[in-house]
């Protein structure tokens, strides 16, 4: 692990190996693996239909949003939009009761007709629905339980991490590099499903070293043949699993599993290649496409670090780019 750079633009408070990282879209591939333990456990089933999951409100759910399953959630083929005006949800109730605001709403309104995929926030805001119905616990204390807690992650948490005008935490910057003013800024609790884990460097690396050991066929947190459907996307055509983009870079020996995370004030990148036996995790507490940049850099420098270290005979080049495939976080 390393760490470079400040917490915030115009002091000299050093980031450190302590200091936790905005994850944004990268935490779909926990709330996935979540609804993996349910289905192991027997609650859910990966073909449970929002019916049958919500049988209380399932006579105001428009015909077709009846009949869509946890994994087209999971894989951006349920036909809903991308996100809601998430902030008019958020100021009455728990946030328990405002996801269930946003799935009566949502699932009363006929899909969007087109393609099979279409990358969607809220799907994944009503997956941790579905887990808070399912468990009888907030998604949040969910994923305490059942990720954080027998992954060790011990400086997991949700939401913003600087609160303080003196950063105690890396501070959020935008697109420009223009620091964010101090205090809570981030997606609004009811998105946490879809983009609000925060966590340390060490304790992402204690996940995504499960999922890489997951998708090289070992039990871990899953069983391995449940690692093995979360990983593999559900469409001959499409490139995204469950959490996951499966793709092909020149410099990794087989498939790898990648996702990008931003909350329009933090960016994070990660990619795991089996084949490889190797992760890399790369954050920064910038957005946009410089932000973007950077990671990809990063990057491809560990890839070389690595190719060095464990020299071999690849298809491709290590100095080639890292070829992010097309899907925004």
């Amino acid at each position: 692990m390393g760490v470079a750079g400040v917490r915030r633009k115009g002091t000299d408070t050093p980031v450190t190996l302590n200091d936790k990282w905005h994850l944004g879209s990268d935490t779909k591939a926990m709330t996935a693996t979540l609804i993996g333990k349910l289905v192991e456990c027997g609650q859910l089933r990966w073909d449970t239909t929002m019916a049958e999951a919500f049988p209380e409100l399932a006579s105001g759910f428009d015909p077709q949003n009846r009949q869509i399953t946890v994994v087209q959630l999971l894989t951006h083929q349920s036909g809903l939009p991308r996100d809601l005006a998430w902030w008019d949800y958020s100021h009455e109730g728990t946030v328990q009761q405002q996801r269930l605001k946003v799935i009566k709403q949502a699932l009363s309104a006929p899909p969007e007709p087109g393609n099979n995929f279409e990358y969607s926030n809220l799907g994944y805001v009503i997956a941790g629905a579905v887990i808070e119905k399912v468990t009888a616990k907030a998604w949040e204390q969910e994923m305490q339980d059942e990720i954080f807690t027998p992954l060790h992650m011990d400086g997991a948490g949700f939401g913003t991490m600087a609160m303080t005008e003196e950063p105690d935490q890396p501070g959020a910057h935008n697109s420009s590099g223009k620091p964010v003013v101090f205090g809570p800024h981030d997606v609004p609790p009811v998105v946490g499903p879809a983009a609000r884990v925060y966590c340390r460097l060490d304790d992402w690396a204690k996940f995504a070293t499960d999922q890489l050991r997951g998708a090289r066929g070992k039990d871990g947190l899953l069983k391995a043949h449940t690692y093995l459907i979360l990983h593999t996307p559900t469409l001959d055509s499409a490139t995204y699993a469950m959490g996951w983009i499966v793709a092909q870079p020149s410099w990794s020996d087989g498939p790898v599993l990648t996702h990008d995370g931003t909350n329009g004030m933090s960016y994070s990148s990660v990619w795991i290649a089996p084949d490889s036996d190797l992760a890399i995790l790369v954050c920064t507490n910038q957005a946009g496409n410089t932000a973007d940049k950077a990671c990809n850099e990063a990057v491809h420098a560990l890839v070389a670090i690595h190719d060095r270290r464990n020299p071999r005979p690849r298809a491709g080049s290590s100095a080639s780019s890292v070829s992010r495939p097309a899907t925004a976080p």
